[in-house]
């Protein structure tokens, strides 16, 4: 099931499941941990630290976020770049992307845990505004809520921005993104939770979707056309994340901390993002077509897998089924492996069957304008026998 709409490209789904994958890491080492040490509130002081670089990534695997915020600009800019959209159709597509299952979960959570049920919440939770105050708390059935609240606000102006980008060039983004930080020193400077502020809004994350954004409207496939470059650039675009990653949490005391530094965080975080995006479609072209398989599928579920992951893993802590080893953090890892990613994977495979899938396929187009050759040239065609699970490809934070 192809869109009908954005060009399909492989790679797009690969890192969606990458990002999946490392959300539900980062979220299952993390609770896991606390509940080995007999912390199951987490307190902020106490958040998990190593001086490992790799397991850093692990470790503030919540920048899987900022991975799928820059894709969601990449993605719709480049695929749009010479079109005009639709306002009406582009956010009825988008809402049938992401509101079948986040309603499914919302109805489940009422009914699970009536006793924290109120109208006013609920409503919140309809209205996509889940990351502001008062939303209803229908526990891990709610969790992630919170972004996709973020990545439908974005939806609501990426046909104006990408109008504005269109007829002023991509020196208006690279404008807005100097604007958003400043906007956000503005509000550090007055009082504001810079921590809060910065990870859980659109104020501030929009900048990472601009990063997106540019990368979409300047990205030219097959632009580095040897395949050592192609592997020497995502050598180097994954080690400047994992070094940004393990200064993030090595230096700024990671997310728990509260900094005036984490003002200029998720701009950077996307900066880095971006080059790897960049360097992973590139490299991904030369990749093995059954591991590409592999992760197109992890992908095409990515988004239940996001919203499912956390009941699952807090399944795992009320039944305390643990792999053990010889360190807390490694019975953590081990246990999201063996238990929570298959079991989350599975049910995420029939939730993407049965509730996703059939309202994808209502969607419409939403541009009356044909892309031009520039769009499509060297982008790698998908077979027509190819599983429906693989072409998906309009993003939702998944």
């Amino acid at each position: 099931m192809k869109s009908q709409n954005v060009s399909y490209i492989p790679a797009v789904d690969h890192l969606r499941g990458i990002a999946a994958l490392l959300v539900v890491f980062y979220h299952g080492t993390q609770l896991i941990g606390h509940q080995l040490l007999g912390q199951p509130n987490i307190p902020l002081q106490r958040w998990h630290v190593t001086d490992n670089p790799f397991l850093s990534v692990i470790l503030e695997g919540h920048t899987a976020v900022a991975l799928f915020f820059v894709l969601s600009g990449f993605i719709f800019a480049f695929g749009n770049r010479d079109r005009r959209l639709q306002w009406v159709p582009f956010i009825r597509n988008r809402f049938l992307r992401i509101a079948p299952l986040m309603i499914a979960l919302l109805m489940l959570g009422a009914a699970a845990f009536p006793d924290r049920f109120s109208l006013a919440g609920f409503t919140q939770h309809l209205m996509l505004s889940s990351n502001a105050k008062g939303a209803s708390n229908f526990g891990p059935l709610t969790s992630m809520f919170w972004t996709i609240s973020v990545e439908f606000q974005f939806y609501l102006i990426f046909p104006f921005l990408l109008y504005f980008a269109q007829k002023r060039g991509a020196a208006y983004l690279r404008q807005m993104i100097v604007l958003v930080v400043a906007l956000k020193i503005v509000a550090g400077l007055t009082g504001g939770n810079i921590r809060d502020m910065t990870y859980w809004s659109l104020a501030g994350r929009l900048d990472q979707f601009f990063f997106g954004m540019l990368l979409g409207l300047s990205y030219r496939p097959g632009v580095v056309r040897l395949a050592i470059g192609r592997t020497v650039l995502l050598a180097i675009s994954a080690t400047v994340v994992m070094a940004t990653l393990y200064f993030f949490h090595a230096k700024l005391g990671g997310w728990a901390s509260e900094t005036w530094l984490k003002l200029f965080w998720p701009t950077v975080e996307a900066a880095c993002w971006a080059l790897f995006v960049f360097a992973w479609l590139e490299w991904a072209r030369g990749m093995n077509e059954s591991i590409s398989r592999l992760l197109c599928g992890l992908g095409a579920v990515s988004y239940s897998v996001y919203l499912l992951h956390f009941a699952v893993i807090d399944i795992i802590l009320r039944k305390k089924l643990f792999i053990e080893c010889d360190s807390v953090l490694q019975t953590a890892f081990a246990t999201v492996a063996v238990y929570v990613v298959p079991a989350t994977v599975g049910l995420s495979a029939l939730t993407f069957r049965l509730i996703e899938e059939p309202f994808l396929e209502l969607r419409v187009r939403y541009s009356p304008q044909p892309q031009k050759e520039l769009q499509t040239e060297a982008i790698e065609e998908v077979p027509a026998e190819e599983s429906a699970a693989r072409q998906h490809a309009e993003p939702a934070l998944t």
